[in-house]
């Protein structure tokens, strides 16, 4: 057997197989969707009448109020006047289109019984309506009749006066071919209303000639029983031809139950039937020549292998090294084509352990640069505070000297002006030289100024502790561990340290402020760090704020309490930041500041802080011209480990 016979004659009974097996599921499934699109259409429909049949009884209840309401019916019950009751109920008979009226008094006797032909001589079996209309009970349900058996929809309503009840109406619909024509209206459908299996009412044409009984036990083919156990949509043969069935169960008074078939003929659904599959026939045939076409055409491609391995060579010397040969017989021609499958792949192998390599030192190299770099920056961030904090404690020892004493000073010159005031009221008429030197010395405006810069000694001395305060608080050099510390004092103090930049400036004016601060929680964190990070983004806000007309930057906090998180957002609205600069922003070395003014590790440290040893998120929201804002979230306690690792891992 050729190799042209070796790879059609398999795959021509290959595809074959596969094409007939999918056309025959695609006609099954299509051809059983139809089915079930008519089976759910003809559900939909059985609900509907349903609600029709309830609806109609609904509103006979209604029209057994209004009748019952009706102030000329109530006096002529009273009065017993029979005449005088027919005069007005026979109008709302033939306005309201009912089949049957009966009145009765308070004790059930009968007033006046009003009819349809149909049901003229019909024994109604209406005690319990009657029962509960003189009870004062509003029903709407069904009652039957027999002599002949009719299903009559009803619905009462007491009659009642001022005196109390005085009888009771029943009004109805008769069960009967022109009601089932009424409701089906529009459908497209038949009913059939049946009585123990035989006919009382229907839609069809010469429906009182089927032998329903044959039709619902399956002695009609092969229809099954469809009533009463299970009311599901079924297919029956009514004189030899197919319809989709829905029972429909009415219930009523006294146990009462009417059973409805809703008829829905399959002519139209096997035609479309026929069709599919005839469809797939022929479907099946353009395969057979498809396949056979196909066959041939691949058959002749796959007999030149030889062309193949030749073209490989050369896109291999070129530089793809994913090419392969197709090994797909074990002919002479396979150890070619193995043989060169083997060379590529030990090509392909040694050029990515040679890429491995290289991007293993790249990284490498890239990690020693930033870690160098973290190093200085953490190194002068901790020889800063180190300065600050020293800075700070010998400050406060002759600044504690001088605001303690400046209390007592005012004290004792509080005494002497006291005792001054004492001698003037003593001696009111002071000798001529007390009188020049209180002249000279200017004596009043002296104990009036004196008090003034004595004050303006102690707010200066209780500026200089505040902010000798935040200098050790922004330091935080004996937080250098973990804890739980409060943000906003962080945040505080960042922003008294930086407070001299918000002052007016040559090129703009003073920046606003605006603080939207809601109350947060410890949050578990390193301190000195979480200042650092404040630092490093109020810093490039401001820088970011030069020659703004209205510069503003807003601080907002906020806790997810579901999510156990914090938030700190700082929003400026400078000139905002382009879409390709935010994907570099936190990059280390990357700035867009002149050379001199920044080292792009601001940024690099933060998001290191933030996101690495606390395992938070630091993002930057920004559009050309909207401003820029920076959202730091952390989780209110610090995942276990996160620092350490990164730690160990630089």
């Amino acid at each position: 057997m050729s190799i042209r016979q070796k790879i059609s004659l398999p795959f021509i009974v290959m595809f074959l197989a596969t094409w007939f097996l999918g056309s025959s599921a695609f006609g099954y499934y299509f051809s059983r969707s139809l089915e079930e699109k008519k089976s759910d259409e003809i559900e939909a429909l059985g609900q509907i009448i349903f609600r029709d049949f309830e609806k109609t009884k609904n509103q006979l209840e209604i029209h057994a109020r209004l009748i019952s309401e009706n102030h000329q019916i109530i006096e002529a019950i009273k009065s017993e006047n029979t005449p005088d009751l027919l005069q007005n109920v026979l109008p709302l008979k033939t306005s309201l289109s009912l089949d049957l009226i009966k009145i009765v008094d308070q004790d059930g006797n009968k007033l006046i019984d009003l009819r349809v032909p149909l049901l003229t001589h019909a024994t109604l079996f209406d005690q319990i309506a009657i029962s509960q209309a003189i009870h004062g009970v509003n029903l709407s349900s069904m009652i039957a009749t027999k002599s002949p058996v009719v299903y009559v929809l009803v619905g009462t309503a007491p009659i009642k006066s001022q005196e109390g009840i005085v009888g009771g109406v029943i009004v109805g619909h008769a069960i009967s071919n022109d009601l089932l024509k009424e409701i089906s209206e529009g459908l497209d459908k038949d009913i059939v209303a049946l009585h123990q299996q035989q006919q009382i009412a229907s839609t069809l044409p010469n429906g009182n000639q089927i032998q329903w009984h044959n039709v619902l036990n399956g002695k009609n083919r092969d229809s099954p029983k469809i009533f009463p156990s299970r009311p599901k949509t079924q297919e029956l043969y009514i004189n030899q031809q197919p319809y989709m069935a829905k029972p429909i169960v009415i219930h009523g008074l006294a146990n009462t139950k009417l059973e409805l078939l809703l008829l829905s003929p399959l002519q139209s659904l096997r035609q479309s039937q026929r069709r599919l599959w005839i469809a797939v026939g022929i479907f099946s045939l353009l395969g057979v020549a498809i396949a056979s076409t196909m066959g041939y055409l691949i058959a002749g491609a796959i007999s030149r292998p030889i062309k193949k391995v030749t073209d490989a060579s050369t896109q291999l010397a070129d530089g793809d090294l994913t090419i392969r040969v197709p090994v797909i017989s074990r002919d002479e021609l396979s150890q070619l084509a193995q043989g060169f499958n083997f060379m590529a792949e030990q090509i392909q192998q040694r050029d990515r352990e040679l890429k491995l390599k290289m991007q293993e030192l790249q990284d490498t190299l890239e990690k020693l640069s930033v870690t160098q770099l973290q190093l200085v920056q953490s190194e002068k961030m901790a020889g800063l505070g180190q300065i600050v904090a020293g800075i700070a404690h010998e400050l406060n020892n002759p600044v504690t000297f001088i605001y303690g004493n400046v209390e007592h000073a005012f004290d004792y010159i509080e005494d002497l002006l006291n005792l001054i005031s004492a001698y003037q009221q003593e001696y009111p008429e002071p000798t001529e030289a007390l009188a020049e030197t209180i002249e000279e010395i200017d004596l009043y405006f002296l104990i009036y100024d004196l008090k003034k810069i004595l004050q303006s000694m102690k707010y200066g001395a209780e500026r200089i502790k505040s902010i000798i305060l935040d200098l050790r608080n922004f330091s935080r050099l004996d937080e250098a561990d973990l804890k739980s510390v409060n943000l906003l004092e962080g945040l505080e103090n960042t922003l008294k340290i930086l407070q001299y930049r918000f002052k007016p400036q040559a090129n703009r004016p003073e920046i606003q402020l605006v603080k939207d601060y809601q109350n947060l929680p410890l949050v578990e964190c390193y301190a000195a760090k979480m200042n650092q990070v404040f630092m490093n983004i109020l810093s490039n806000a401001i820088d970011a704020l030069e020659m703004v007309a209205n510069p503003m930057i807003k601080i907002k906090t906020k806790f997810a309490e579901n999510l156990q998180q914090v938030q700190v957002a700082i929003y400026d609205n400078g000139c905002g930041i382009t879409e390709e600069i935010i994907s570099k922003i936190f990059d280390p070395f990357f700035t867009t500041k002149p050379v001199g003014k920044g080292t792009g590790m601001g940024l690099a440290v933060s998001y290191q802080v933030i996101v690495d040893q606390h395992g938070g998120l630091l993002e930057c929201v920004s559009k050309p011209g909207q401003g820029s804002e920076f959202l730091i979230t952390l989780p209110i306690r610090h995942q276990q480990g996160i620092s350490d690792h990164i730690s160990d891992k630089v």
